[in-house]
């Protein structure tokens, strides 16, 4: 809980610098990435779960007939979010643990995360609860930060682990392609690393 609230105030900060950027026709990162999530998310359908919703930067690109529960365990994000304009989506919001998911198996059509896993300890616990609650043939959306493509990089990048799970609290040297790959019961259908590899884009059926 702790740790969440923390990643809000970061949030927040971020999501100032953000708009500041954009509104000045700066801030290509925010670009790249905003167009990752819109891609991404042209393929949830049906009804949806976001897990680690956070203050919900993904409600816009949410195709209009899709049913949305957003959960984060922070009731900062969620109080965020709900200040999100919905942009015709139906959408609601739970304050909920992302690895103990209150939601029956087989409950969501799709199920997506962007940014999220990559801020736990131990991101197969999550992944399992996500798989949980997706029904047989349902979709799960995944776009995470990473190792990067370039050796010297990740170097560097494992040196400063610690710093960025601090400051920022995500962890940025995993392999998700390798955590996704060792789980017989996940059929990747499209896999894509973008901005030197960083970012992971991942489409998956269950």
């Amino acid at each position: 809980q702790c740790c969440r609230d923390y990643i809000f105030f970061f949030f927040q900060a971020e999501d100032g610098i953000r708009d500041f950027c954009l509104s000045r026709g700066l801030g290509d990162v925010y670009k790249r990435q905003d167009q990752y999530r819109k891609v991404l998310l042209s393929y949830a359908e049906g009804k949806v779960l976001e897990t680690g919703v956070g203050t919900s930067r993904n409600i816009q690109y949410y195709p209009v007939d899709c049913q949305v529960i957003g959960i984060d365990q922070s009731e900062r994000m969620i109080e965020s979010a709900l200040t999100k304009p919905a942009h015709g989506l139906d959408i609601s919001y739970r304050i909920m643990d992302v690895e103990q998911i209150q939601f029956k198996d087989n409950t969501f059509d799709t199920v997506v995360d962007t940014f999220g896993l990559d801020t736990y300890n131990n991101p197969t616990n999550v992944l399992n609860e996500i798989k949980r609650v997706c029904k047989p043939g349902g979709i799960i959306l995944l776009l995470e930060r990473g190792e990067s493509q370039y050796h010297a990089y990740n170097i560097y990048q494992d040196f400063r682990v610690p710093k960025i799970l601090h400051s920022e609290g995500y962890y940025a040297n995993r392999r998700w392609d390798e955590t996704i790959s060792k789980d017989e019961n996940l059929e990747v259908v499209k896999f894509e690393r973008k901005t030197n590899g960083i970012l992971y884009l991942s489409l998956i059926h269950i």
